[in-house]
């Protein structure tokens, strides 16, 4: 309380110990103190406890509609939500608060049926959510009003003031002491094997400063893959397969340098394969098939491991890429007139691995990233990539997003996938498999 009445006087320029005679002015100084108190309580990392609880509370009724969840231990039983089954909460300064907050929510194939409540984007703090194998419907804008920001934190030398404390900064001159640092934002979005309708909205960008992995699989999304996706570029993983999708892969998925895994497999994609896709140097597993593409793969992807390419095709062969270059993934040739015909392209990387039975493909050097060199093809171009010293660089510094008109291949080589492509025949014109 004396702290209080200090931080009255001198918001109000009152002087220390000064007394205040006349009986309007003390009930108006009380007034003024019984307030300050409420909005400290309810400012308070207790209190912040309570309103993620009752989000989650929210989010129980939502999910828990003509259903009872597998495992529901705590919910709605006990006050402290960070009890609850699936809930895991920090409470130090990690996260640029003292705690406790809802951290992680991870509840997959547990009977949730239902829609997020719109409440749900107020757990400002939430960074893993893994809800997938459930029967949760609707659409995830909810989600994209989950990002990052920058606040005022203390520092490891010093404590803040409560008034900058949590206040919006850009820089840590802004912090009186402190230092400007992000503050939540999700970095795992694990949604897979639902029942999510409607469009990803373009507005997944404002996800862009710390998400790593999106897993939208399994799913009933229609629409295109958002232009906007490519600001993602913390993106390590990205899972798409088995959903409604259509029109073209953007261009601006080449902005994603840090992609180790790219999977839109089983969707109504359509157009060229675009080559801005080489400049995915992290690749290591990639999968695009079954969809309505209209030409070949990008040369510098990498190399055809089946069917089997001819001896010259080889790293360091004398038609090198030819036979990946002749391939379309059209309709034109490859079933009868009343087949369609599906593709399935999937590359990987083959790491340094003795019972691999093909030697053409063991590798000389096994330092990341691989694979180095076929051991037969000593000739200077049998190396299919160098080693990179570092990332190729990402548009926009880590605070904001320039996002390009367009984007240019860089000028590293592919990120050197060994790619299996065949076609197969159906009498169906779209096949979507359901994973049960």
């Amino acid at each position: 309380v004396k702290k209080s009445r200090e931080l009255i006087c001198e918001a109000f320029y009152i002087p220390r110990g000064y007394k205040v005679a006349d009986k309007t002015g003390r009930e108006m100084l009380n007034s003024l103190l019984l307030s300050l108190i409420v909005l400290v309580l309810v400012s308070s990392p207790a209190a912040q406890t309570i309103s993620d609880c009752n989000v989650l509370g929210d989010f129980y009724r939502s999910m828990t509609v003509n259903t009872e969840w597998t495992i529901s231990t705590g919910w709605l039983t006990t006050n402290d939500c960070c009890t609850w089954y699936g809930v895991t909460c920090v409470h130090s300064a990690t996260n640029g608060t003292d705690g406790p907050w809802v951290s992680e929510l991870q509840l997959p194939s547990n009977q949730l049926s239902g829609y997020f409540p719109s409440t749900f984007s107020q757990l400002s703090r939430l960074q893993r959510l893994d809800l997938s194998h459930n029967k949760i419907k609707g659409g995830i804008s909810v989600l994209l009003q989950m990002s990052a920001q920058s606040r005022c934190i203390d520092s490891a030398t010093s404590h803040i003031p409560d008034s900058v404390f949590l206040s919006p900064c850009t820089q840590d001159l802004n912090c009186v002491g402190g230092v400007c640092s992000l503050v939540g934002g999700l970095t795992e979005v694990r949604l897979q094997d639902n029942m999510l309708n409607g469009s990803i909205p373009e507005g997944i960008s404002s996800l862009f400063k710390t998400l790593t992995i999106l897993d939208l699989s399994v799913n009933e999304l229609t629409g295109p893959i958002p232009k906007m996706i490519g600001t993602l570029t913390q993106l390590v993983e990205l899972n798409l397969c088995y959903n409604q999708l259509s029109g073209p892969i953007p261009e601006m998925i080449g902005m994603l340098v840090k992609l180790k895994y790219l999977n839109v497999a089983f969707n109504l994609l359509n157009g060229t394969i675009p080559s801005q896709m080489v400049n995915l140097q992290r690749l290591e597993q990639l999968d695009l098939s079954v969809n309505r593409f209209n030409n070949g793969i990008p040369p510098d992807m990498g190399v055809l491991v089946y069917p089997s390419p001819p001896p010259c095709d080889y790293p360091g062969g004398t038609c090198f890429k030819s036979t990946i270059q002749n391939i379309s993934l059209d309709d034109k040739g490859n079933c009868n007139k009343d087949e369609f015909t599906m593709w399935y392209v999937m590359g990987h990387k083959m790491p340094c691995n003795a019972a691999f039975s093909d030697s053409q493909w063991w590798c000389n050097n096994c330092n990341a990233p691989y694979p180095a060199s076929p051991t037969p093809l000593p000739s200077p171009q049998s190396d299919c990539r160098p080693n990179l010293v570092a990332l190729p660089p990402t548009p926009g510094p880590s605070t904001q997003m320039n996002v390009p008109a367009t984007v240019e291949v860089i000028s590293y080589p592919g990120p050197c996938l060994r790619l299996v492509i065949l076609n197969r025949c159906t009498r169906q014109q779209t096949l979507y498999v359901r994973m049960l």
